[in-house]
């Protein structure tokens, strides 16, 4: 429906803490008078150091929640015109990272029954609108978004330049530490798929996973690669063995990719015979999570455990769920 509104922007010409009554300062209580003058009134004020920004409004006309995300939107104005005073107007953002986020990116590109982004750019959006705010608790340090994203920069530019194509499968040998999750979150920017692997698995078993899985390349940690049996290393490697880099890097544009690519390739337990490779692809593994965070109604504030071992299916709904709604 389309509605025309009344809207008035007034600045209060003088400073509230400028007010005194035989030389005692007054302090400035407003007073609700129950109506409006206009369908909605914004009033800029001064008051010692801050400006005030205050809202008035028609409740049969808005609801609080959208007088909240107007606040937001001025909040945000405010904060660009501060980095940047040359800026026009109409060339600032209007909408924070998590508004955005909300309201445009995820109803835009959702196609039921899955939201029609691979996994890297859901998490990626949610490091954007969270930067400094934890991602990972590991021993009682706290990881950031920030550092998260900025560690798997690095191992996405080290697996390209060591030759990954997009569509490629890297195995993981991973120690449970922050860079387990970075390092799967670098493979799916890099454009490649991931099957986790254990060191604690025999020679065969890895051989075969990684062959089986047909992994480019597998990359360890420092722990892990001391860790995998001797005969592992014998002639006839099914793929190239690297240790995950040191560092972080700003900036790596992500590799594009479709929703049918392959994310995860894992595999079953063999107790019924030889494992067996169950590829998922970006979209079921969205579609799942998304149904999985309805249920759960997970939010900002939900802590998950990370107890799964690595090369389970459940493992990635404790990861992913909560990096893109919790912590």
């Amino acid at each position: 429906q389309n509605a025309l509104y009344q809207i008035m922007m007034s600045q209060s010409p003088v400073d509230e803490s400028s007010f005194r009554l035989d030389g005692q300062k007054m302090t400035y209580r407003p007073v609700s008078t129950g109506a409006v003058k206009m369908d909605m009134c914004l009033e800029l004020a001064k008051k010692g150091e801050n400006f005030v920004l205050h809202f008035s409004y028609a409740t049969g006309l808005f609801l609080d929640e959208t007088i909240a995300f107007y606040g937001r939107c001025m909040r945000r104005i405010v904060m660009e015109l501060l980095g940047d005073q040359e800026r026009l107007l109409t060339q600032l953002p209007r909408m924070s990272q998590q508004d955005h986020q909300a309201l445009v990116e995820e109803p835009n590109y959702r196609v039921t029954p899955f939201v029609n982004l691979p996994l890297q750019k859901l998490l990626h959006n949610r490091s954007a609108s969270m930067w400094n705010s934890t991602a990972i608790i590991f021993h009682n340090e706290s990881i950031t978004y920030e550092k998260l994203e900025k560690r798997a920069n690095a191992m996405a530019q080290f697996l390209v330049d060591q030759g990954l194509q997009p569509g490629q499968n890297v195995g993981l040998c991973m120690s449970r530490t922050p860079d387990m999750v970075a390092a799967m979150y670098g493979v799916l920017k890099a454009g490649g798929s991931f099957t986790y692997v254990l060191p604690s698995f025999p020679a065969s078993r890895l051989h075969y996973m990684l062959t089986t899985a047909c992994s480019a390349m597998m990359l360890c940690d420092s722990i892990a690669r001391t860790q995998l049996p001797e005969d592992f290393w014998q002639e006839g490697l099914p793929c190239s063995v690297h240790t995950i880099p040191d560092g972080e890097a700003e900036h790596f544009n992500d590799i594009p990719i479709s929703q049918e690519n392959l994310a995860n390739i894992l595999f079953t337990s063999g107790s019924t015979g030889v494992p067996k490779g169950v590829m998922a692809c970006h979209r079921s593994v969205i579609d799942y999570i998304e149904h999985l965070c309805d249920v759960l109604k997970f939010d900002e504030t939900t802590v998950f455990g990370n107890q799964t071992p690595l090369y389970f299916d459940a493992y990635l709904k404790e990861v992913i769920p909560t990096l893109k709604y919790g912590a």
